[in-house]
Protein backbone atom coordinates (compact mmCIF):
# COMPACT_ATOMS: atom_id res chain seq x y z
CA UNK A 1 0.00 0.00 0.00
CA UNK A 2 1.45 3.35 -1.06
CA UNK A 3 0.51 6.72 0.32
CA UNK A 4 0.73 10.44 -0.19
CA UNK A 5 0.06 13.18 2.38
CA UNK A 6 -0.95 16.79 1.80
CA UNK A 7 -0.92 19.26 4.66
CA UNK A 8 0.00 22.86 5.24
CA UNK A 9 2.05 24.62 2.56
CA UNK A 10 3.94 23.00 -0.30
CA UNK A 11 3.32 21.44 -3.66
CA UNK A 12 -0.07 21.97 -5.27
CA UNK A 13 0.03 18.64 -7.12
CA UNK A 14 1.49 15.22 -6.49
CA UNK A 15 1.76 11.93 -8.35
CA UNK A 16 2.19 8.33 -7.23
CA UNK A 17 3.26 5.37 -9.36
CA UNK A 18 1.23 2.26 -8.69
CA UNK A 19 0.12 -1.08 -10.11
CA UNK A 20 -3.23 -2.55 -11.04
CA UNK A 21 -4.75 -4.03 -7.86
CA UNK A 22 -2.58 -1.96 -5.49
CA UNK A 23 -4.27 0.65 -3.28
CA UNK A 24 -2.89 4.17 -2.91
CA UNK A 25 -4.04 6.31 0.01
CA UNK A 26 -3.93 10.09 -0.17
CA UNK A 27 -4.43 12.04 3.05
CA UNK A 28 -5.61 15.65 3.07
CA UNK A 29 -5.00 17.47 6.37
CA UNK A 30 -5.55 20.99 7.68
CA UNK A 31 -8.70 21.34 5.55
CA UNK A 32 -10.40 24.71 5.82
CA UNK A 33 -13.99 25.55 4.83
CA UNK A 34 -14.66 21.85 4.21
CA UNK A 35 -17.72 19.86 5.14
CA UNK A 36 -19.40 16.53 4.50
CA UNK A 37 -23.15 16.19 4.92
CA UNK A 38 -23.21 19.55 6.68
CA UNK A 39 -20.49 18.70 9.23
CA UNK A 40 -17.14 20.47 9.28
CA UNK A 41 -14.17 18.23 8.49
CA UNK A 42 -10.45 18.87 8.95
CA UNK A 43 -9.04 15.69 7.41
CA UNK A 44 -9.93 13.35 4.57
CA UNK A 45 -8.39 10.07 3.46
CA UNK A 46 -9.00 8.66 -0.01
CA UNK A 47 -8.09 5.10 -1.07
CA UNK A 48 -7.82 4.63 -4.85
CA UNK A 49 -7.36 1.28 -6.60
CA UNK A 50 -7.35 0.36 -10.28
CA UNK A 51 -9.22 -2.92 -10.10
CA UNK A 52 -7.97 -6.10 -11.81
CA UNK A 53 -11.27 -6.20 -13.75
CA UNK A 54 -9.91 -3.33 -15.87
CA UNK A 55 -9.34 -4.36 -19.48
CA UNK A 56 -6.59 -3.68 -22.02
CA UNK A 57 -4.32 -1.65 -19.72
CA UNK A 58 -0.75 -2.33 -18.69
CA UNK A 59 0.03 -3.12 -15.06
CA UNK A 60 1.69 0.24 -14.29
CA UNK A 61 -0.57 3.21 -13.52
CA UNK A 62 -0.02 6.75 -12.22
CA UNK A 63 -2.39 8.61 -9.91
CA UNK A 64 -2.34 12.41 -9.87
CA UNK A 65 -3.67 14.34 -6.88
CA UNK A 66 -4.31 18.02 -6.29
CA UNK A 67 -3.66 19.62 -2.92
CA UNK A 68 -7.34 20.62 -3.06
CA UNK A 69 -9.48 17.45 -2.79
CA UNK A 70 -12.36 19.23 -4.55
CA UNK A 71 -10.30 19.16 -7.76
CA UNK A 72 -10.51 15.36 -7.90
CA UNK A 73 -7.89 12.89 -9.10
CA UNK A 74 -6.32 11.86 -12.38
CA UNK A 75 -5.43 8.33 -13.46
CA UNK A 76 -2.97 7.56 -16.25
CA UNK A 77 -2.68 4.10 -17.75
CA UNK A 78 -1.30 2.71 -21.01
CA UNK A 79 -3.09 0.48 -23.48
CA UNK A 80 -1.88 -3.07 -23.94
CA UNK A 81 -3.26 -2.97 -27.51
CA UNK A 82 -3.82 0.48 -29.05
CA UNK A 83 -6.19 -1.02 -31.62
CA UNK A 84 -8.72 -1.90 -28.91
CA UNK A 85 -10.75 0.11 -26.42
CA UNK A 86 -9.91 -0.08 -22.75
CA UNK A 87 -12.01 -0.29 -19.59
CA UNK A 88 -10.71 1.33 -16.42
CA UNK A 89 -12.41 0.08 -13.23
CA UNK A 90 -11.65 2.14 -10.13
CA UNK A 91 -12.40 1.57 -6.48
CA UNK A 92 -12.65 4.70 -4.31
CA UNK A 93 -13.06 4.75 -0.53
CA UNK A 94 -13.24 7.96 1.48
CA UNK A 95 -12.97 8.63 5.19
CA UNK A 96 -13.78 12.01 6.75
CA UNK A 97 -12.67 13.29 10.15
CA UNK A 98 -14.39 15.97 12.23
CA UNK A 99 -12.78 19.34 12.65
Amino acid sequence: KAGFVFGGEGNQFGAVNSKVGKTVTVTYTNLKNSSYKGRAISKMELDVTVKPTSENIQDDVVFGFSKNPAKGIEVAARYKDTNKDYKLDLSLRTRFYDA
